[in-house]
């Protein structure tokens, strides 16, 4: 799953855990090991 899979779906989550705070530790890592190649192309 890529990045960006996995941190949409950690922070997309319904789950009344979402204020815990090892998910925002979670997204902070992940977000950390993001790279420009991990972002989708946009066209206009």
């Amino acid at each position: 799953m890529s990045l960006l899979n996995e941190l949409d779906d950690l922070l997309c989550s319904d789950d009344d855990e979402y204020d815990r705070l090892d998910l925002f530790l979670e997204a902070a890592e992940l977000i950390g090991q993001l790279r420009t190649a991990d972002a989708p192309a946009w066209s206009v």
